[in-house]
């Protein structure tokens, strides 16, 4: 696929980008006003939410079994990444 920067990326608002490992910029935003915030936190999550997006379509749910922990697993790092892009 790409050769984009791994991540976790982190919103640093206090110096206006979205870093990895907390020194290495990814970009940086002008005008964190409420919707540049919003679009920040959206870009920062980018890795985790292409991670469980991978997983989930990649998993062979030909052998799904109800008592399996993988489902449980993806929702929950879905819901972190959306989380994470949300601000919450």
């Amino acid at each position: 696929m790409s050769g984009h920067t791994p991540g976790p990326w982190k919103l640093d608002i206090f110096d206006g980008g979205i870093n990895v490992d907390g020194e290495r910029p990814i970009a940086l935003m002008l005008g964190l006003a409420e919707e540049g915030l919003a679009n920040a936190r959206l870009i920062a999550a980018a890795p985790e939410l292409l991670e469980a997006l991978k997983r989930y379509v990649e998993h062979d749910d030909t052998a799904y079994d109800p008592a399996e922990n993988f489902w449980r697993q993806i929702k929950d790092e879905a819901l972190a990444a959306i989380a994470k892009a949300e601000g919450k």
